[in-house]
């Protein structure tokens, strides 16, 4: 088992639920991401801890695997097979159990198991394993919100070349446009092998190239998935109004220690 794990970016993501029957909210999972190296032809496991509480009603769980991927607001998906992505890491992963009932004060393990394949490749792979009641046993009426879990699994392959590219593939300036404040879409797309974070920035300029405002985005968020894409939006506010004419927006996209990764420019009329 590989127990040299990394801080992540990519965090665990609790769902909530709305169904008409009422469910136990009182269960709780430990184990919330696995965040490690490995090694081609190496096996591992993960254990995940899911218990119910004391005084609660007795509920049945189910424990699924999908391949992990993201929204342009980075919440997560989970992609099927012929969904998922070329850094995934669902084909080499099982879940066990993947159904169970708990009672009140019970407990259970769900352990992930890998075999990494000799001929994996470079770079980052990636899964989420997807707990959650199951529905479709239970009884009852009456709408309640409930809990799901995603426990993300990222996996870095050792000595491998980690590639971190993209690729601005949209700008715009949103309509109306304002003479005193530019509304920025800019959408940036992973096109590396591994995750990363990735800062925006705008500089607005006239048609002799002067800067007359910039805008930076933060690094908050979660990491860019490879093959995925993030949404920045964000305000520029030039100190005075624009006079009516052609203006740019040139379009930076960077990583954490300032390495550039695209830029763009689109123009725009002020009337």
């Amino acid at each position: 088992m590989s127990t040299r794990n990394e801080l992540c970016a990519i965090a665990l993501f609790s769902v909530v639920l709305l169904v008409a029957i009422p469910i136990s909210e009182g269960y709780n999972v430990a184990g919330s991401i696995l965040n490690t190296k490995v090694s081609p032809g190496e096996n591992f496991d993960f254990t995940m801890n899911v218990s119910l509480t004391e005084n609660e009603t007795p509920i049945d769980i189910s424990a699924e695997l999908f391949g992990l991927g993201q929204h342009l607001d980075q919440s997560n998906s989970h992609l099927t097979a012929d969904e998922d992505s070329p850094y995934s890491a669902r084909p080499f992963l099982s879940v066990s159990p993947t159904s169970f009932h708990l009672d009140p004060g019970q407990w259970q393990i769900v352990t992930l198991m890998g075999s990494v394949p000799e001929d994996i490749g470079d770079g980052g792979r990636y899964a989420v394993v997807y707990i959650h009641p199951d529905i479709k046993d239970t009884k009852g009426s009456g709408v309640r919100v409930i809990k799901a879990y995603d426990i993300p699994v990222i996996l870095t392959i050792s000595d491998t070349e980690l590639v971190m590219t993209g690729e601005i593939t949209g700008l715009d300036v949103n309509e109306p446009v304002s003479a005193s404040q530019q509304n920025i879409s800019l959408v940036y797309k992973n096109t590396g092998n591994y995750h990363y974070k990735a800062q925006a920035k705008a500089d607005l300029k006239d048609e002799s190239g002067i800067v007359l405002a910039t805008a930076l985005t933060d690094l908050s968020g979660d990491s860019i998935l490879p093959t995925f894409s993030k949404e920045y939006k964000f305000k520029v506010n030039p100190d005075n109004e624009l006079e009516p004419g052609t203006y740019y927006i040139e379009a930076t996209v960077t990583l954490e220690d300032g390495s550039i990764l695209a830029t763009k420019e689109v123009s725009f009329e002020v009337e």
